[in-house]
C-alpha cells in the first residue's frame, strides 16, 4: 500500500484528519469546497448487540465473515451481518473505513477484517 510520502511527492496535502489514524489527502485540479469525513461516530448509535458491517471489495472479507459468524455462533453470539451495497450506504457507515466494521452496542471495535484468533480476544473483552 502506498505511504503517505508517495502522495506528498505527488504535490497532494493534507485537509482533514480523523481519530485512529485516517487523514484526508487530496490533488487540487481545480478550485471548489475542500472534501471532508462525515461524523461516522454518530452512525453507530445505530447498532445494537453483535454487528458486522462491511463492502464486498475483498475477496477475505467474505471469508472472515463466514468464520466469525461461526465463531459467534458456537459462543452462543447473535451476530448480525449487513452489507453495504452503495455509495450512500458506505458514506453513512459506522467509521471511515467502511470495507468491514465490528460494532457492539454502538462501540466500534474493529475498522478492518481479523483473524478468528482475534475476534476470540475481543469478544472475550468485550463481551464477557
Amino acid at each position: 500500500m502506498a505511504g503517505k510520502d508517495l502522495f506528498l511527492k505527488n504535490e497532494f496535502k493534507s485537509v482533514a484528519k480523523v481519530k485512529p489514524s485516517f487523514e484526508l489527502m487530496i490533488k487540487t485540479l481545480k478550485k471548489g469546497p475542500l472534501p471532508k469525513f462525515k461524523d461516522w461516530e454518530k452512525q453507530l448509535s445505530k447498532y445494537k448487540g453483535l454487528n458486522i458491517i462491511y463492502a464486498n471489495q475483498c475477496p477475505w472479507v467474505a471469508r472472515s465473515i463466514k468464520d466469525l459468524g461461526e465463531i459467534a455462533k458456537k459462543k452462543g453470539l447473535k451476530l448480525k451481518v449487513t452489507e453495504l451495497k452503495n455509495a450512500k450506504q458506505a458514506q453513512n457507515a459506522p467509521s471511515i473505513y467502511a470495507t468491514f466494521n465490528l460494532v457492539y452496542n454502538g462501540k466500534l471495535l474493529v475498522d478492518h477484517y481479523i483473524s478468528n484468533k482475534r475476534f476470540l480476544n475481543i469478544i472475550n473483552k468485550e463481551i464477557k
